[in-house]
């Protein structure tokens, strides 16, 4: 996929399964492509995003890192939603 993930609306969701012994690795979700994209630290310099050792703590982190982009939990959901039924590309 050649996606120019630049123009592309996204948001931040905790998957309770990506947790680590640091923490739980947040994943990147863009509007209208299909699947999620682990933060995981990609490239030279790279290192993983942990965001609490917690559930609840990695999900406020999570919730308050969207506000700060101006998605709302409602359009969160909706991002989400669309790329594990059918909005992917």
């Amino acid at each position: 996929m050649n996606e120019d993930f630049r123009t592309k609306k996204f948001c931040y969701v905790i998957i309770p399964e990506q947790k680590t012994e640091k923490g739980y690795i947040p994943s990147a979700v863009f509007e209208g492509v299909k699947g999620h994209h682990p933060m995981t630290g990609q490239g030279e310099c790279s290192v993983p995003w942990y965001w609490g050792k917690d559930l609840e703590v990695a999900q406020q982190i999570c919730d308050e890192q969207n506000e700060r982009m101006g998605i709302s939990k409602d359009e969160a959901q909706k991002i989400i939603s669309q790329s594990m039924f059918g909005g992917g590309e």
